[in-house]
């Protein structure tokens, strides 16, 4: 989050690179999504986890390693962001269908938004200790830590233990087909899944290239920080998250969900705006004010999100159907692509300025249409 979009910087100084990386890195969960649905839902997700995490881990060592011999290219670069993606697209089904077999149903959106608020405390801290290690002692030490963190979390996944789920096992090619059909054809008939992909496209395709493009932009340009000060940046991006994943867990929203998501985007919509206006001033303390609450705001979408399609869902459905919500957070490699090269031809805060534009009037526009906003 932190090492790669500097190690592209300072490889090429290329807005367009930048994005590329990122959209290397989510192209995966486009083309292996659905079927890692098929997957989870085939197989045992604990074993899934522990096996995602092991190849994670090999690939971060390697890539920590070319880092530290000082040998890194760009093509080396785009060989990671689409390993780790892919292997990532393996992951999240499995880890985000799991929950509702570990907590009761009545406080799976509380058990959700801890997850999620789990991730922004982890983020934050990397966040933090990334910026820090580039600072004073180059970035190849970001990704060394990378590595480490990868080892520790397998001991944490041997542990676990998690109820068994209904599951058919491999029984060919041919039934994969059958069970990616099924999966699409409950995406299609399903009426909270299909309100959850309207919504999750606007955020995912205009509101999450923040992170991946124009956070590390406006750091390196109109802000003025420093290597370590988008670590420090995203920490307080990460804290903001935290305290939002909070909110959502003690509120428990339960009714009306629909506009509760409607109006989460057009206040992130204008928060992104407001971030684009933070940047033109001379001091980078009020940037930082604002990107807690652009935190804050991401942090609603993906439990809410989640928990609608996971009651919606049985069982035995529920890694496809988180797959497909996935195949959809796919799509930030498309807005991320369009934030590389609007920030090319027009500069970071102008193309954000736009960027939370049509976050606001995606939100108007689906409010008017009627299926989200009466979505319970």
């Amino acid at each position: 989050m932190i090492g790669l979009p500097i190690l592209v910087l300072a490889l090429t100084a290329s807005p367009v690179h930048l994005a590329m990386v990122m959209v290397a890195r989510t192209v995966p969960a486009m083309v292996l999504g659905l079927v890692s649905g098929v997957v989870a839902d085939m197989w045992d997700r604990r074993t899934i986890l522990i096996t995602t995490r092991v190849v994670g881990t090999a690939l971060a060592t390697w890539f920590a390693v070319v880092n530290v011999l000082g040998s890194v290219s760009l093509v080396e670069i785009y060989v990671f962001a689409v390993l780790r993606g892919a292997t990532m697209a393996f992951d999240q089904a499995p880890r985000r269908a799991l929950i509702p077999s570990m907590v009761p149903k009545h406080v799976v959106v509380n058990a959700m938004a801890l997850s999620t608020g789990g991730m922004q405390v982890m983020r934050m801290l990397a966040a933090a200790m990334a910026g820090t290690l580039i600072a004073v002692g180059g970035i190849h030490t970001a990704f060394v830590a990378l590595a480490l963190l990868y080892v520790s979390g397998i001991p944490f996944l041997l542990l676990m233990r998690t109820r068994s789920h209904e599951r058919s096992g491999y029984r060919g090619i041919r039934q994969m087909v059958v069970d990616t059909k099924d999966g699409l054809g409950f995406a299609i008939t399903t009426p909270a899944m299909r309100a959850s992909l309207i919504i999750t496209a606007f955020f995912f395709v205009f509101g999450m290239s923040f992170s991946n493009v124009f956070a590390p932009l406006l750091a390196d340009g109109p802000l003025g920080l420093t290597e370590g000060g988008l670590g420090w940046m995203v920490a307080v991006m990460g804290f903001g998250g935290t305290m939002g994943t909070i909110t959502v867990a003690y509120l428990s929203p339960s009714h009306h969900r629909g506009i509760v998501l409607i109006i989460a985007l057009a206040v992130f919509g204008l928060l992104l705006s407001g971030m684009a206006g933070a940047s033109y001033l001379p001091s980078a303390w009020v940037a930082f004010v604002v990107i807690f609450f652009v935190g804050a705001g991401q942090s609603v979408f993906m439990p809410l999100l989640s928990t609608m399609v996971l009651q919606a869902a049985p069982d035995h459905m529920r890694g496809r159907a988180m797959a497909i919500l996935g195949w959809d957070r796919a799509l930030v490699s498309f807005g991320t692509a369009i934030a590389g090269f609007a920030a090319a031809a027009f500069g970071p805060q102008a193309a954000l300025l736009g960027f939370g534009g049509v976050c606001v009037i995606g939100a108007l526009v689906l409010f008017s249409s009627g299926t989200l906003r009466k979505l319970d």
